[in-house]
């Protein structure tokens, strides 16, 4: 899976770059410095610690608790460990010590379909491989919704910017693509209980002298445009000169670059693209 998206990513920094590491397809540890992916690290300090969560319209509680008894019984019988040691080499499966929703154990959706909404730049959970969507998520969600619920799955790639309102014009079903949990979201949406643990890091180049939050100030720094890295960057009274991007691989083309000093992102995303200089 890594060799994947390596290759994947060789590509996208072709575009932008060089030649040298699309032809390379490897990570950061093959090949000389020039043919690198990534020469990235992430600081030990986050600026917030989030879960993941998955969610659908209000009023559809009945859906949320099918998923969720679902999604109980995989974790109970260790196929959803199995996916996460599939995607991370290990079982990064979140399980709350006091559960937020208790789910009817009864509940059925009337939908024999269930549409996914998905960000297809944010790997590991959901990202495109050709005309394929592939990812951590995807395959939970077919676990828990193809084989627990006996439904059929459609993925439905869709600008996550515009994700509520999907979801409230009933264009998807459910979101599932490593949607944090926030007090705000918890009022529009009716999640399921956390899955999964993430944090907003820091990714700077290896020599860099950025070594904590507050280094970061008057510096140039990238982010996912409506991201909660946007979110957790206003909230840490940073004052950078800060560029909202489409997604992560192009913030971190732009570190590669030279044109940021740093990018903040999801540490899930981080530890996944950072894993291919091994």
């Amino acid at each position: 899976m890594k060799k994947l998206l390596a290759a994947l990513l060789a590509s996208a920094l072709a575009l932008t770059m060089f030649a040298g590491c699309a032809e390379s397809g490897q990570g950061a540890s093959s090949g000389s410095d020039s043919n690198k992916l990534y020469d990235f690290v992430t600081l030990d300090e986050s600026l917030a610690d989030e879960l993941y969560g998955i969610a659908v319209k209000k009023g559809n509680e009945a859906l949320r608790d099918e998923i969720q008894n679902a999604l109980n019984e995989a974790i109970e019988d260790g196929s959803a460990a199995e996916i996460a040691e599939k995607w991370f080499g290990k079982d990064t499966i979140y399980q709350p010590e006091t559960p937020t929703v208790t789910p009817d154990p009864n509940a059925k959706s009337d939908k024999d379909t269930i549409v996914l909404g998905c960000d297809v730049h944010f790997a590991p959970m959901g990202f495109m491989d050709g005309d394929d969507v592939v990812g951590f998520d995807i395959d939970l969600a077919k676990l828990v919704i193809e084989e627990k619920m006996g439904k059929k799955l459609v993925v439905q790639p869709i600008t996550w910017a515009n994700k509520e309102a999907e979801l409230n014009a009933d264009k998807v079903d459910v979101l599932w693509n490593g949607l944090t949990i926030t007090d705000q979201r918890l009022a529009e949406m009716a999640f399921t209980d956390a899955y999964m643990e993430n944090r907003q890091v820091i990714v700077v180049p290896k020599d860099s002298d950025i070594k904590s939050a507050a280094d970061l100030n008057g510096k140039n720094i990238a982010m996912q445009k409506q991201s909660t890295a946007v979110d957790a960057y206003n909230e840490a009274g940073i004052s950078a000169n800060v560029t909202e991007l489409a997604d992560n691989v192009a913030c971190l083309t732009e570190l590669k670059q030279g044109r940021q000093d740093a990018v903040i992102m999801d540490s899930v995303v981080a530890d996944y693209y950072l894993s291919l200089e091994e």
